[in-house]
């Protein structure tokens, strides 16, 4: 007896092979914006761990001195020189990778991408000439003013002081990161800091807190970066200089192309 014997086709068919790899490329097109998005979120996670690691540790600095906030100049004879203050907090932080947000880009291993702001370490913890060294307890809306921030890439400076000053969180970068693309202006290595982690930053608060914002939301209604927490309407509406004294104002409202992001710095006088 003949046993009839059929033979079965194997593999796939070009366009079986063709809806596979379509298959394929849909999903990928889905899954790498969600992959790149988790990825974006850790570093910000790391980074904002990492900034309320320093907040703390200007609070442990300030309990060792008096209350004072950490320095951001030094008194060298009669001289008044710039201070680093990852010199003065390493002994509370010790570990060099704490001064580093995973998202930036860093040329070297010994770089620090956080850093505190500008506001925090001259203007309260400064011993410059006509300021006067705040304590830690004096600030009267210490979960509304930043201490620290992310801040372009520059060298650590740890075991060297009084030499000169690295960079720092400032009120004046974080208005520009908003006015330079209303101006058509790109962004430059000073503002991207301030829009690092998907257009946010990372902040450290004086309170010891730490809080991830957008450059406006630092900045209006009030501006966080200053002790006395003045509305930022105000500052755009009636700007002063750096003797506290009023000066014309050029800016409209709200923030626009035209912002004069000097007006946020100065205020009564600090």
């Amino acid at each position: 007896m003949n046993r009839l014997s059929h033979s079965s086709k194997s593999g796939f068919t070009l366009i079986e092979l063709l809806v596979v790899i379509a298959i394929i490329a849909i999903l990928a097109a889905i899954l790498f914006p969600v992959f790149a998005q988790a990825k974006a979120s850790a570093k910000r996670v790391s980074a904002l761990s990492n900034t309320k690691q320093i907040g703390t540790a200007i609070h442990i600095y300030a309990s060792d001195h008096d209350d004072m906030f950490v320095p951001g100049t030094i008194q060298s004879g009669t001289a008044f020189r710039f201070s680093y203050f990852e010199f003065l907090l390493e002994p509370y932080i010790k570990n060099r990778q704490i001064w580093q947000d995973p998202a930036a880009q860093h040329s070297g291993a010994n770089q620090r991408s956080i850093g505190l702001s500008g506001k925090a370490s001259v203007d309260v913890g400064s011993l410059w000439p006509n300021n006067q060294v705040w304590s830690l307890t004096s600030i009267e809306f210490p979960s509304e003013f930043i201490v620290a921030s992310g801040v372009q890439p520059s060298p650590y400076t740890a075991g060297v002081a009084g030499l000169r000053f690295t960079s720092s969180g400032s009120v004046f970068q974080a208005c520009r990161s908003i006015v330079n693309p209303l101006a058509g202006l790109a962004q430059n290595n000073n503002t991207r800091p301030y829009i690092r982690h998907t257009g946010s930053n990372n902040y450290a608060f004086s309170d010891s807190s730490a809080r991830n914002l957008r450059p406006q939301q630092t900045l209006l209604p009030n501006n966080l970066w200053h002790p006395l927490r003045p509305s930022g309407a105000e500052q755009l509406s009636n700007p002063q200089n750096q003797a506290g004294l009023p000066i014309s104002p050029v800016t409209p409202l709200p923030l626009s192309g035209t912002t004069n992001c000097n007006s946020f710095v100065w205020w009564g006088g600090r």
